[in-house]
């Protein structure tokens, strides 16, 4: 007796093999409109940048994607330093170019919030690849907004 054994391969989805497609979405809190959706995988390094209100210099959050509805803030950091804030933090370093930073922060969040000042006074920037979306330009200033990461 001879035995015929047929293979059949059905292609995995992206959902059933955990790699579904995901996005980074700018959205606005009260109006509910997307302001900006970019393509991003796992493990992917964003920041957003502004111009702080009384130093008048650049300060940035850095964060990770950590996977659909997971966001990890990984440092923050500014040019800023002995500018009577008074405060340190754990991992906190003045480093030798006048810029200061604070690593490891490691905190895992869903979504992260903040309001759009204009451009003029806050000039709110997303930093991702090598590729720089002007924030102040695309959204009102005075808007709530929500960045998160999700399936399109």
């Amino acid at each position: 007796m001879t035995t015929l054994l047929i293979l059949i391969s059905f292609p995995v989805s992206s959902q059933e093999s955990g790699d579904e497609p995901l996005h980074l979405s700018i959205r606005g809190v009260r109006d509910g409109n997307t302001y900006l959706s970019v393509p991003v995988s796992k493990k992917d390094r964003f920041a957003i940048e502004f111009l702080h209100s009384y130093d008048r210099v650049y300060y940035r959050d850095t964060f990770q994607i950590k996977d659909r509805g997971s966001i990890v803030h990984v440092k923050s950091g500014g040019r800023s330093n002995l500018n009577g804030q008074g405060f340190f933090y754990e991992n906190f370093v003045i480093k030798k170019d006048g810029t200061w930073e604070i690593t490891a922060i490691d905190r895992v969040v869903k979504e992260v919030t903040f309001i759009m000042g204009s451009r003029s006074d806050a000039n709110h920037r997303l930093l991702f690849k090598d590729e720089v979306f002007y924030l102040s330009e695309l959204i009102p200033a005075g808007t709530t907004l929500k960045v998160l990461i999700e399936v399109p």
